[in-house]
């Protein structure tokens, strides 16, 4: 039931939709790339579906269905460490 634009939260390695329940896992290369972006002080705040696709194997019954997600990243500004 989710289509182009509805909202997802980042939990752990993936998103969940509204309810809860698991919509997503990120791919080891998306999450290096997380990471990286960590490194170089951006952060992930926010998760949309951009595309919902439908894939059919030949042969198989039944079709799965992917999400591909928009992700937004914002860059944090550390503070200075104050010293005494």
């Amino acid at each position: 039931s989710l289509k182009a634009g509805d909202k997802l939260v980042i939990k752990g390695d993936g998103c969940v939709n509204q309810n809860g329940q698991p919509i997503l896992k990120f791919s080891k290369k998306i999450l290096n790339e997380i990471e990286t972006l960590k490194s170089r002080n951006f952060e992930l705040l926010r998760a949309k579906v951009n595309f919902v696709i439908y894939w059919q194997k030949e042969n198989i019954p039944y079709e799965t269905i992917i999400i591909l997600p928009k992700l937004y990243f914002e860059k944090v500004q550390h503070e200075p460490m104050q010293t005494t």
